[in-house]
């Protein structure tokens, strides 16, 4: 007869709540709970602004009374130097800015939850103008596995649940955020290849050679908002780094957004994506980096912490590097607790205090209460997770900017103290960098009206790229790191270095009462039990970036390697064209508001829907200009191939008028 023994239970595991607190003189202790309930009461809560007919006519009043009266009175309002919020700025830039804050307010109180495009219609190649359309396949269940394939259990377990937190709504609307039931999981997703501007319509996409880099990238737009098409304003960015800097291949992916693909769709589509390149379109690794924007920063790091998971299964090693800009990072707005904080760069940025809660609300609806601030894939900065060694051991080099009066620059700082505790335990192949562009708001790199700021931030990352780029890829675990926070007001100048071995600078004040973060004892555990994040959780023995017998690494002939080792001497030797300054006038950012407008009047009637709009019509005002240029250039070409059938000669196309600057584009 068996004996059955008994077993005691394993005790409780502690709440955060009880290990460390942070406390605030008037808001009192910051807990999850606390901060959905501040969030949620400063929530746009009128049932008027969301009628299906009144809110249409209450956006065309906004557009109409702010077009006509408020932007003349903001010019005359900041006229004198002043007024402005920033002595640098012009009184155009400030008008732009508040302008911008403005529209970006009635995202949540008119429930505005796409801004997207269309994915189920295919764009024409011809009618593109930098950029070549490309349909993403659906990736082997096998690559299912890990964080994504838990996040998804939970997704369907949830099903018919789904409730966005901190987002008021009356209760018979949410079944608009609840689909039918059907299946969810990897899906096709378009995406485009940026290579330099067309020189016809005709024209394929630059030829690649086996070595050169390529970036995949993830357009911003708080998961609501935004395409990859080059007509979005967040394309911008990746068309410079293809004439700016080293990077002459950007994959752009149009991920699923979160008014139809909750938490973890996105995620999947950015696995789908990197499959795309490795196994479809072999690629090696270590000549792919990670770059995305805003929303598409949090998702480039959500990806690269699921290769490092979940990777080695599958033999992946990672990417080369990432490239982020205005990262987003903490959903939960832990850097937001308090009068002090909650002021931060309140009247310099363009983003409004209620767009986050609604976006991260509609994005997580499928998730539990409080995940923002638990799960270590959505909130790799929340101030709730005690910061770790483990936390981005194992990611590769890290080139991240940020605008020095952006609202989530504290954030963004933070999480680059936390990579550092990384390196600690496992150095990086060259240092980190943190740019911050002055007097800048944030993922300032999308607006042509940032030029000379951006051209500042192109010109470091260019230098930076070079010394990545240049150095052997074979040897990448043989040199250690030292990061590098960068002060362009001191000419690119380092501030200071960081080494592995050195206290990092102090965080923000209220972090202090963590035991086990910076300033405490190096590599200390926390005590915090958590469904999505455990601190010890076991990660790659050794780094993606230097994992051996990789299948998506390439073994390398000696003309291969010979090759490679004349391309970084090139690297080394050679220097990116700087970006020429765009002026502004008040006849382009008049433009772009009329646009804007137009489009804000054409979102389909239930959100959802999803089948009214093309896509957002940013920067019509020198994409048409472009158009013009290349249907000029192919009749020219046809007038070529007629003159040369009747005189037997062959002539090229003519590029008279080619325009190399950007198209104006605003968010």
């Amino acid at each position: 007869m068996a004996v059955r023994r008994r077993t005691r239970a394993p005790p409780a595991p502690l709440r955060w709540e009880e290990t460390t607190s942070i406390v605030d003189k008037y808001w009192g202790e910051m807990t999850s709970e606390a901060i959905r309930q501040r969030v949620l009461a400063s929530a746009p809560r009128n049932p008027l602004h969301t009628h299906r007919i009144i809110r249409k006519l209450y956006i065309a009043f906004f557009f109409l009374y702010g077009f006509f009266v408020l932007v003349p009175l903001w010019f005359l309002w900041y006229w004198p130097r002043f007024t402005r919020p920033r002595r640098s700025w012009t009184a155009q830039r400030c008008v732009r800015i508040r302008w911008s804050r403005r529209v970006c307010a009635i995202v949540a109180r008119c429930e505005i939850d796409w801004l997207g495009r269309d994915l189920s219609v295919q764009l024409d190649p011809s009618r593109l103008i930098h950029s070549h359309p490309v349909t993403i396949g659906v990736p082997p269940d096998s690559w299912l596995i890990g964080y994504a394939a838990k996040m998804m259990n939970q997704l369907h377990a949830t099903r018919g649940k789904w409730h966005p937190d901190m987002v008021h709504r009356r209760s018979a609307a949410w079944s608009m955020w609840n689909p039918a039931p059907s299946p969810h999981g990897f899906a096709p997703v378009s995406a485009f290849w940026f290579s330099g501007p067309k020189a016809s319509r005709k024209s394929k996409p630059a030829p690649r050679q086996r070595g050169d880099p390529v970036l995949l990238a993830f357009h911003g737009g708080g998961y609501i908002c935004g395409t990859a098409a080059e007509s979005d304003a967040t394309s911008l960015i990746y068309r410079n780094l293809v004439q700016y800097t080293p990077i002459k291949h950007v994959l752009n992916v149009d991920y699923r957004l979160a008014n139809k693909a909750p938490w973890p769709l996105p995620l999947l589509d950015a696995i789908a994506a990197y499959y795309h390149l490795v196994a479809v379109e072999g690629i090696d690794e270590r000549d792919i980096l990670f770059g995305g924007d805003s929303a598409g920063g949090h998702l480039a790091l959500a990806l690269m912490r699921w290769i490092r998971d979940a990777g080695p299964q599958l033999g992946l090693r990672g990417p080369r590097a990432m490239l982020l800009f205005s990262p987003w990072s903490d959903m939960g707005f832990t850097h937001v607790w308090g009068d002090k904080l909650m002021k931060h760069n309140l009247g310099t940025d363009i983003i409004h205090d209620s767009f986050g809660p609604f976006a991260a609300g509609l994005l997580t609806r499928a998730m539990p209460p409080g995940c923002v601030h638990e799960d270590v894939y959505l909130s790799p900065a929340s101030r709730l997770i005690a910061p770790d060694e483990n936390m981005f051991a194992g990611f590769p080099p890290m080139f991240i900017t940020y605008g020095e009066v952006e609202r989530i620059s504290l954030e963004i700082t933070d999480v680059f103290r936390r990579v550092q505790l990384g390196r600690r335990s496992q150095p990086a192949v060259i240092p980190d960098e943190l740019y911050q562009a002055p007097d800048a708001v944030h993922d300032f790199m999308i607006f042509p009206w940032f030029a000379e700021e951006t051209a500042g931030a192109l010109e470091r990352l260019d230098q930076w790229l070079r010394d990545l780029l240049s150095r052997d890829d074979t040897d990448d675990d043989d040199d250690a790191v030292v990061s590098t926070v960068l002060d362009p007001h001191a000419g690119l100048q380092p501030l200071g270095l960081i080494s592995p071995a050195t206290e990092l600078p102090p965080p923000l004040a209220p972090l202090t009462g963590i035991s086990t973060g910076f300033g405490g004892r190096p590599g200390a555990q926390s005590s915090r039990s958590s469904p999505h994040f455990n601190p010890s959780m076991p990660y790659a023995a050794v780094s993606p970036m230097t994992a051996p017998q990789s299948p998506y690494v390439h073994a390398l002939s000696p003309e291969e390697r010979q090759r490679r080792q004349e391309h970084r001497a090139a690297l080394r030797a050679a220097k990116s064209p700087r970006m020429v300054p765009v002026r502004d006038t008040p006849r382009f950012m008049y433009a772009d508001i009329r646009h804007e407008g137009l489009h804000y009047l054409d979102i389909p009637h239930l959100d959802l829907g999803g089948s009214g709009g093309s896509g957002v019509p940013l920067g019509t005002a020198t994409l048409e200009e472009d158009e013009l240029r290349l249907d000029a250039e192919d009749k020219n070409a046809q007038a070529s191939v007629t003159s040369s059938a009747s005189d037997g000669t062959s002539r090229p196309p003519s590029r008279q008028g080619q325009s190399a600057s950007p198209p104006r584009s605003k968010m």
